[in-house]
């Protein structure tokens, strides 16, 4: 579908006018729409962030049985698919097949993110002073956004499917994690796996389908290739794991990244996938979707979470000049080749050339050192035992 419509909790305050006109301050959003505020729109072009509230407050003060009289919501689009301009209309029409016409309304762009999307805030009170109907109001403005977008939901139910289903995965829970980056919920039930959307259920596959496309064929192969890249961009991008920063309002769970992660992401298609507890600001464990070759890996099988969090600085302490200064490893790869890390290893123990290290060159490896990070693959993972940690422990992503 590519759009996805977003209702917020009721507000008893417009606060969302508030975040809207602080992101306008710092230059990530701009108000595109505004109507039905009366005299303010009498021969103005310009209103403050204050009498637009005041105005709301006023509008909704004629019901007073209504404490919680925001609505807020949010119309957004994979990344650049959409223009404003397409937003702004959408959210409109969404808003007044919802029952929303003739009550104040502001729309505002937001640029804040990767994605475009547009923030609409207006009052729940109606033009008749009566509170615009809510029933299954989420349900209903998927609905409406179908019907715009001349969308069937099954259609686009078995297009992601089969886009999933073209993934190479090792295990049933790192198919489901695919279905999940797609906006599914899944649920595990008895033989089969269940898929939902919006509420409902879009389909369903039996355990034993599942277990049928699960394959390991090129594991080893991949697997070595993305240790070797993690090993060369560590030394010149962070690779410490952090939460990005939070956002008020967004359909995006808490998710994280580094330098690193961010670097192969963009260089590879490899995408980093955290995962952490509900309130907790350090991950868990993790997984890595390899979109360039349509798979996807645990990550402790790549390597292991806190490995992979302390590597920069790890690798920055191994290859050092004979004057001290610290410079990039000799540890490269470009896609297509692999190189042998612990061959190095062996021809160095043996006093031998190596093609990446050859004799006489004027870096140091601590041998030791290096050898400490190839074997630590074999280490349990470190983390909280919470009920979280054991359920995705239990779904195999650790």
């Amino acid at each position: 579908m590519g759009l996805t419509f977003k209702i917020f909790a009721p507000g008893g305050s417009f606060h969302g006018v508030d975040y809207s006109e602080k992101k306008q301050r710092q230059g990530s959003a701009n108000l595109v729409h505004f109507e039905n505020f009366g005299h303010l729109q009498f021969a103005r072009s310009e209103i403050s962030k204050g009498e637009f509230i005041n105005y709301f407050e006023k509008w909704s003060a004629r019901n007073k049985r209504i404490v919680k009289p925001q609505f807020h919501a949010m119309l957004s689009c994979k990344e650049k698919t959409y223009s404003f301009d397409r937003l702004k209309e959408v959210a409109l029409e969404i808003m007044n097949k919802m029952g929303y016409e003739r009550i104040p309304i502001l729309i505002y762009e937001h640029k804040d993110t990767d994605n475009n999307h547009v923030h609409i805030v207006t009052s729940r009170v109606g033009a008749d002073g009566k509170k615009v109907n809510h029933d299954f109001e989420h349900k209903r403005s998927h609905e409406i956004l179908n019907q715009i977008l001349q969308i069937e939901p099954a259609q686009v139910y078995k297009k992601d499917l089969e886009e999933v289903m073209s993934y190479q995965f090792g295990s049933a829970a790192l198919m489901a994690l695919l279905m999940e980056r797609k906006g599914y919920d899944v649920s595990n039930k008895e033989a089969s796996i269940y898929f939902y959307r919006n509420g409902r259920q879009q389909g369903s596959l039996s355990k034993e389908e599942v277990r049928s496309k699960i394959s390991n064929e090129r594991s080893m192969k991949d697997i070595s290739q993305i240790k070797a890249w993690l090993y060369k961009y560590a030394a010149t991008y962070a690779s410490r794991v952090v939460v990005e920063p939070s956002v008020v309002y967004t359909t995006k769970a808490k998710e994280f990244k580094s330098m690193l992660t961010e670097q192969l992401r963009e260089k590879f298609g490899l995408e980093f996938v955290f995962f952490s507890g509900k309130e907790k600001d350090k991950p868990y464990g993790y997984a890595i979707i390899d979109h360039a070759h349509k798979a996807v890996y645990k990550g402790s099988d790549v390597l292991k979470l806190d490995l992979l969090d302390a590597l920069s600085s790890t690798v920055g302490q191994q290859v050092k000049t004979k004057a001290g200064e610290e410079r990039e490893p000799v540890i490269t790869a470009e896609p297509g080749g692999q190189e042998d890390i612990s061959g190095l290893l062996e021809a160095e123990k043996a006093g031998k050339e190596h093609d990446l290290f050859p004799m006489g060159n004027i870096m140091e490896l601590s041998l030791e050192g290096l050898q400490s990070i190839l074997n630590s693959n074999n280490r349990q993972d470190t983390g909280e035992k919470s009920p979280a940690v054991k359920r995705k422990r239990k779904r195999g992503f650790l």
